[in-house]
């Protein structure tokens, strides 16, 4: 996908006053480092350097479009994401790991990052679907993937604290989802 973004940086500025973590940061600043001003296109997957965020590196995931199935695989996960799952997730898919109840609304804000392309943010609630959720925030920053003809994302996750279930979650923090179109457009706000 070589579509021209020339307004990009509406989005980048726009998320950037929103993130309260530094590791979030550290991603979207390295990521918003690789974009040429001369060939606005999204950033390709190889040119991502960990070592300009080797702090947040247990929080990041990658994920890529499968070519064959149009399913969304884990293609990487820092330790602390793959903490949360019995057999880690490298591998596998969204829809995979994901509880069907929760997967419609995952899948849909995934899926907005890759094939709007956007920048995501999640603020509030995290992993609702589980028993004890948490609250937090995640980045998805898409990504282009020259090998495929397509695109994926990279993604922090970022969890400050637990709950002991979603009823005290709910009454406690809200969950938004920040939605920054890369082709400039207003930005989305919204309960989710």
């Amino acid at each position: 996908m070589q579509c021209l973004f020339p307004n990009w940086k509406v989005a980048f500025d726009a998320v950037r006053p929103e993130l309260l973590n530094e590791h979030c940061i550290l991603l979207l600043t390295h990521w918003g480092s690789l974009w040429q001003d001369d060939n606005p296109i999204v950033p390709d997957r190889r040119a991502i350097d960990p070592i300009a965020f080797t702090t947040a590196l247990p929080h990041v995931f990658l994920i890529e479009t499968d070519p064959e199935t149009d399913r969304l695989r884990y293609r990487l996960a820092g330790e602390e994401i793959n903490s949360r799952y019995q057999n880690g997730i490298v591998g596998k898919y969204l829809d995979d790991i994901t509880p069907a109840d929760a997967l419609p609304k995952v899948n849909a804000y995934f899926r907005t990052c890759i094939e709007r392309p956007a920048l995501v943010l999640l603020k509030g609630i995290l992993f609702g679907e589980r028993a004890q959720p948490g609250m937090g925030e995640r980045l998805l920053l898409p990504l282009r993937d020259n090998k495929n003809n397509r695109l994926g994302l990279i993604g922090i996750t970022l969890q400050k604290l637990s709950f002991p279930d979603i009823h005290t979650a709910r009454s406690q923090t809200p969950r938004i989802l920040h939605i920054y179109p890369l082709d400039g457009s207003p930005a989305e706000i919204m309960d989710y």
